[in-house]
């Protein structure tokens, strides 16, 4: 890291009181986080933190070095802004400076939300050429020679220290019917009975014709007893649960709409809770400008991820879960 993401680092470590909370907030490892520290104690040669158990807390003398960088800090990002704007006035009239970025996502959520967010990014920023890849196995940016990954399931321990990864949202999946479902069979009284009594619609990218993931606390998995169909791809899942008499657990962006307008509802029998970590992986590379940055700080503001985040509160709140 530069001098000024070190400094970055240490406030984050001194706001949140944790070096893993700072590792999570700013999408790094706790070994970078940990350097960093170290390396700024190194040339400052005192203490900035006391560690312990409970976490990190400064010295007396860190906490005066870090009142002293705060404001020293935001000149420094006030200029960068000021930067920013300055070379946009004599780049982004000049269409041979392409810049390509390649993303990697899973298909529905690539097809159905990022495919949105790009093109609103590309008509503010009309020199970027993106190749988006949906696939639902994950793809190594490494090995694959990707900018950008958009996977579930990574935390800022398991990412390689040269990675970056930022949250982008957590993707609840919701067991799901058609009205006539609930009309024929009533509503379900826990989840071993619907489970063991009703006929399922199975993802077989998460291996729901064996097991189906119903808590994400409790790690709680349900296994159905009456599989009557099997597809890879969930939207195919989704349009066969609209004409049969069976349920399906599936991520929210791909019922969103149908729930809104009552094509499903949703079935809670036990306030069970199932969600995924999305989250934005990429090289830690040219610093905060980069145009790898500017596309992914446009992508966790954008309205629609902001909109999908509220309606999912909406729903845990209409549900009690």
């Amino acid at each position: 890291m530069d001098d000024i993401a070190n400094h970055r680092v240490l406030i984050c470590v001194a706001d949140s009181g944790s070096l893993g909370m700072a590792a999570e907030q700013l999408g790094k490892s706790k070994v970078m986080i940990s350097r960093a520290i170290k390396a700024l104690e190194n040339e400052l040669g005192f203490r900035l933190l006391d560690r312990n158990a409970k976490g990190s807390k400064l010295t007396a003398k860190g906490k005066a070095y870090v009142d002293s960088c705060r404001p020293i800090l935001m000149e420094v990002d006030t200029a960068l802004r000021v930067m920013t704007i300055n070379k946009s006035h004599f780049t982004k009239d000049t269409t041979e400076q392409q810049i390509k970025l390649k993303l990697s996502s899973p298909n529905t959520f690539g097809s159905i939300v990022l495919s949105k967010v790009i093109a609103d990014f590309q008509k503010e920023n009309p020199n970027y050429v993106i190749e988006l890849v949906t696939d639902e196995q994950f793809q190594d940016i490494f090995d694959h020679q990707l900018d950008i990954s958009i996977r579930a399931h990574l935390s800022s321990d398991s990412i390689h220290e040269n990675l970056i990864s930022r949250p982008l949202i957590k993707l609840p999946f919701f067991l799901c019917c058609s009205p006539g479902f609930v009309q024929a069979n009533g509503l379900p009284k826990s989840l071993d009975s619907l489970f063991s009594d009703f006929p399922f619609v199975a993802w077989s990218y998460l291996n729901q014709e064996d097991s189906v993931m119903v808590d994400s606390e409790t790690q709680r998995k349900c296994h159905p007893d009456n599989v009557k169909f099997v597809s890879n791809n969930s939207l195919s899942c989704f349009h066969y649960l609209k004409f049969a008499n069976a349920f399906a657990c599936l991520p929210y962006h791909v019922i969103r709409q149908a729930l809104k307008e009552d094509v499903l509802v949703v079935l809670s029998p036990e306030h069970s809770r199932f969600e995924v970590d999305l989250r934005i992986t990429y090289l830690n590379a040219q610093g905060t400008q980069s145009a790898t940055n500017v596309f992914v700080d446009y992508l966790v503001e954008h309205p629609s991820i902001l909109e999908l985040k509220r309606e999912i509160q909406a729903i845990y709140n209409k549900l009690a879960i």
